[in-house]
């Protein structure tokens, strides 16, 4: 069971992202890119801890740092899951970083199905005002 001051950390591969949840700061971040050959088996623990995260009486402010660069299919089906379970919770913010349209569309997509709060964060400005005229 989560007891407040477990930290988890699953470090990144050139298939899998970085997983982490620092207590002291109360952030869970996700990073780099999500193609696992097994993506229900890679992301099982994960999903049951934070199971057990929502099911404590937790009513300090969470923020969620989500900064991948690309996911599969099943990835962004685990993801959909994993932002419902957090929003469970009282006071959570996810900040949704992106350096394209695709990934950005995705972020605004996600956040319309649940009531945590979006921060939508462009990484890549560059990349939009080559297309300005």
């Amino acid at each position: 069971m989560y007891d407040g001051l477990t930290s988890i950390k699953v470090r990144a591969t050139e298939r899998t992202p970085l997983l982490e949840y620092i207590p002291k700061e109360m952030t869970f971040n996700m990073k780099g890119v999500s193609i696992p050959e097994n993506a229900k088996e890679f992301y099982d623990p994960i999903l049951l801890w934070i199971e057990n995260f929502v099911s404590t009486d937790n009513t300090n402010p969470l923020i969620i740092n989500i900064d991948l660069d690309y996911f599969s299919i099943q990835s962004a089906s685990i993801l959909l899951r994993i932002i419902k379970l957090f929003d469970k919770l009282p006071d959570v913010t996810v900040n949704w970083f992106y350096e394209d349209t695709d990934i950005e569309e995705i972020g605004h997509d996600l956040s319309s199905m649940v009531k945590m709060k979006f921060n939508h964060i462009n990484k890549n400005p560059d990349y939009y005002n080559k297309f300005e005229v």
